[in-house]
């Protein structure tokens, strides 16, 4: 009996297992964070809220001119606002990058496939105008997001998983 349990064991847990990065869920969706972001050589920072239904709001700290900018994405548009002033427009009348709305655009996509490279584990966000490369922890939160051609680079600080 016991050669028998010692045949069956390894095979069950080789079948029960799945890989590390079928473990691993990248958590896009009800997070607050920092996002600090070089992008064209220019530094920002902003604290992000990524909601559980993909409503983004990203408020600027810095630069300075840039402090008290909120941008906020939903289903029905954009809204920004800027000391006492109100925007309301639709993702159409963006520039094609723009910061902020290329945070919104990685976090509300759904993603399927983990890639483990060099003992971290990375997302893919590919699109016609944009590709990019967002690491994630073993715990599925962001770490960082690179894209491709090197035009920006996000670092995420401080993620808190929100309801």
């Amino acid at each position: 009996m016991r050669k028998i349990l010692c045949l069956i064991m390894p095979v069950l847990l080789l079948c029960s297992c799945a890989t590390k990065t079928e473990r691993i869920k990248p958590v896009t969706k009800g997070l607050k964070f920092t996002a600090q972001i070089n992008f064209y050589n220019e530094e920002y920072e902003c604290d992000t809220t990524v909601k559980q239904n993909g409503d983004t709001e990203i408020c600027f700290l810095s630069p300075v001119d840039l402090l008290g900018l909120k941008i906020t994405y939903s289903a029905g548009g954009i809204n920004t606002s800027y000391n006492g002033l109100e925007y309301k427009y639709d993702s159409e009348s963006l520039p094609q990058y723009s910061s902020s709305d290329i945070i919104y655009k990685i976090f509300s996509y759904t993603y399927d496939t983990v890639i483990e490279q060099d003992d971290n584990y990375y997302v893919e966000y590919i699109s016609d105008d944009l590709n990019c490369k967002m690491q994630i922890g073993a715990t599925g939160l962001p770490i960082k997001i690179k894209e491709k051609s090197s035009r920006f680079e996000i670092s995420i600080k401080n993620p808190t998983i929100i309801s």
